[in-house]
This record gives structure tokens, C-alpha cells and sequence, in this order.
């Protein structure tokens, strides 16, 4: 599932030169980009209007489509909050972030109050649908959810 009109992205991120048939998209919505700290971020889902939310990053995008598709119970595994001052390199592209954005203290303490929040959204979503969400993460700093260990799961 892709979010927003499918563009290829250069020799480096030329993943397709166009989509496949069963690749299904999603018209990018208006909080792509928004930090928990914006006046107009509004603290929910807004899947009536056909379109999934990227409030926070990616990850809001794929429980959101896990919830479509009818999951329940889920588990994030590698969710956490945890960028820290002077680690570059986040993401799955070296240059992914702009450096300032969370190399700086300010940079990262915004960018983990962000995803906080996010997971805030998820939970507070996912809780009003009757959808259980666990964090599968071994160790970190998200306690939004209960925590489960993968080892005990079947």
C-alpha cells in the first residue's frame, strides 16, 4: 500500500517504474508532515472521508489499514519513540531526515513528542473500535499500550 500519487523517486529509490495491479493507493491527506505541536493537528483518524491519515509518520498509516482490513488484535514490534541528539542515519535512507530535524536536541525531543502523540491517536482510535494494539517492542520507551513479549505469543 502506498500513501499519496505513486511517483518514482530516481535511480536510488526507483523501486517500480509503475505500480503493480494489486497495489492499491491512498490520496495523501492534509497532516503529512505535522508535528504534535501544530495548532491544526487534530488528534484523530478521519476515515470517512476515503482517505488515511499520516498524522505522526507511516506507522499511523499502516495500523490504519490493518484496522480496514480487519486485524485485531495488533502487535508493533520496532515502534518506539526513541530518537536521540546527534544519531543521524534514522530511517531506512541515510539522508531520510533532514540533519536539524533530529540531531538537534530540539530537532529530536519534537520529533519523539510527535510520534508520541501519534501513538496516542492509535490507541485512542483502535480502543473506540474495539481493536486491541500491544507493543511487541523489546525494551524502548513506549508505554502507550500494554506490552507483550513475541516469545509468548503463538
Amino acid at each position: 500500500m502506498l500513501v499519496g500519487e505513486y511517483r518514482p523517486f530516481g535511480d536510488d529509490f526507483d523501486f517500480f517504474p509503475r505500480l503493480p495491479s494489486h497495489v492499491r493507493t491512498w490520496q495523501r491527506c492534509k497532516h503529512s508532515g505535522m508535528d504534535a505541536g501544530d495548532p491544526r493537528w487534530p488528534g484523530r483518524w478521519h476515515l470517512g472521508d476515503g482517505t488515511l491519515c499520516k498524522l505522526g509518520s507511516g506507522m499511523n498509516v499502516l495500523v490504519q489499514e490493518a484496522v480496514l482490513e480487519g486485524y485485531n488484535p495488533l502487535y508493533l514490534l520496532g515502534c518506539d519513540v526513541g530518537f536521540v541528539p546527534g544519531h543521524g542515519g534514522t530511517h531506512f535512507a541515510k539522508d531520510y531526515y533532514p540533519a536539524a530535524q533530529v540531531t538537534t536536541p530540539e530537532g529530536a525531543d519534537e520529533r519523539n513528542r510527535t510520534l508520541l502523540a501519534m501513538h496516542q491517536v492509535i490507541k485512542r482510535e483502535c480502543d473506540a473500535r474495539g481493536i486491541q494494539v500491544f507493543n511487541a517492542t523489546p525494551g524502548g520507551s513506549l508505554e502507550v499500550y500494554p506490552r507483550v513479549s513475541l516469545k509468548d505469543l503463538k
